[in-house]
């Protein structure tokens, strides 16, 4: 178990520091790209979500 946690907390943090390095070092155009590609799918979460609760409701 402690294994895991350290595991995810290490991939949460080499994923924090490339996406620092993406919107820090990256071309325009690049950037615009993988700012979108977060919005959509922030919003497919999002909308996963809210499906999920009309299930149970």
């Amino acid at each position: 178990m402690r294994g895991k946690v350290g595991q995810f907390l290490f991939d949460a943090m080499m994923t924090l520091l490339i996406a620092i390095a993406i919107d820090r070092f990256c071309p325009e155009p690049l950037r615009g790209w993988c700012r979108n590609g977060w919005q959509i799918i922030g919003n497919a979460m999002e909308e996963v979500v809210h499906w999920i609760g009309r299930l149970f409701h």
